[in-house]
């Protein structure tokens, strides 16, 4: 499996308009962090494309958004008893 690539990811977010501390604040990761890994002077963590392909197979195989904590209550619920 191919990893993704990083840099690209962030360069087409700050074509879109997103600055880099505006995707730092909505994802979590430090402006410090995706500097770096835009200009390809360091590698994105190895975790980060584990992540993402347990994602995209995910959205592949269901077709639809990823459950975040909170998302389901009685079904979770049920399925559990």
């Amino acid at each position: 499996m191919r990893d993704f690539d990083w840099s690209i990811m962030i360069i087409k977010l700050e074509q879109e308009g997103l600055s880099q501390a505006e995707i730092s604040r909505r994802t979590g990761i430090s402006a410090g962090t995706l500097s770096p890994i835009k200009t390809e002077l360091k590698e994105a963590p190895k975790g980060w494309n584990d992540a993402m392909n347990l994602l995209d197979l995910y959205i592949k195989i269901m077709g639809s958004n990823v459950p975040r904590i909170g998302d389901y209550y009685e079904d979770e619920v049920s399925i559990a008893e």
